[in-house]
């Protein structure tokens, strides 16, 4: 279960960075080539504090609190500078990474969720 753990953890650091990160016009515009809509600059704003959220709960479920918080600031830092270097070299595979990080993290979650209660 711990894998599965820092797996979740990771996915869905890198989920909220590169959900927060396409929100902003400049890089929506630079991966998908296209003007966003307001619409789904609200909705990966939502995601991206969505999947701050869960990745702060799975740390704190896996680590307690304040390691929990630690290892949050941590793979928070490693997975915007993985976004950051994605971005700058490969804007394709930013966000074929965001559709592969969304389902590994809500399955660590449920994992978790179910194995807790």
């Amino acid at each position: 279960m711990d894998l599965l753990l820092l797996f979740g953890v990771l996915a869905s650091g890198y989920a909220a960075m590169a959900a927060l990160g396409l929100s902003m016009d400049k890089h929506f515009e630079q991966v998908f080539g296209t003007e966003p809509k307001a619409f789904e600059l609200r909705v990966l704003q939502s995601a991206g504090w969505l999947y701050l959220l869960l990745a702060l709960w799975l740390c704190i479920q896996g680590w307690q609190l304040a390691i929990g918080f630690v290892v949050w600031f941590g793979t928070l830092t490693l997975m915007q500078g993985s976004f950051a270097l994605l971005l700058a070299y490969q804007q394709r595979l930013t966000s074929v990474l965001l559709w592969a990080a969304v389902p590994l993290a809500t399955l660590s979650a449920v994992l978790l969720w179910s194995s807790k209660g």
